[in-house]
């Protein structure tokens, strides 16, 4: 089991727009030991998208948790382009392996600035 970050790009258009929504998945798959980048075309524009985590609170690689035990915060900072976005961490083994867990999402936009503000 492993779990990441997986963020959610609001689009108008997309030829991978999911048949609920008009977002798609643009980082998904990663994890929390190596930073991760991507590219993805939104709108017909192509974007660069990339995560870091904090090296200095960079977690284990492999660690156990038990109910209700947490661990340090880390930090992870994204370099995206300005835009709507969801944020939620996956848990689970892989596409087919058994059920996956989502956390709560964080909803928000992007100025053209690199403000962020939250979006209910």
């Amino acid at each position: 089991m492993s779990f990441g970050p997986t963020l959610l790009a609001q689009v108008s258009k997309s030829q991978f727009e999911a048949s609920d929504g008009s977002s798609i998945a643009v980082i998904t798959r990663g994890d929390l030991v190596n930073p991760s980048s991507m590219g993805s075309a939104v709108d017909g524009v192509m974007h660069s998208l990339s995560y870091i985590i904090d090296g200095k609170a960079r977690l284990p690689e492999r660690f156990h948790l038990n109910p209700g035990q947490s661990i340090n915060k880390t930090r992870i900072t994204f370099a995206i382009p300005r835009g709507e976005y969801q944020f939620m961490f996956g848990y689970g083994g892989g596409v087919h392996e058994e059920k996956s867990l989502a956390s709560n999402t964080i909803s928000f936009a992007l100025s053209d600035e690199g403000t962020a503000t939250l979006v209910e």
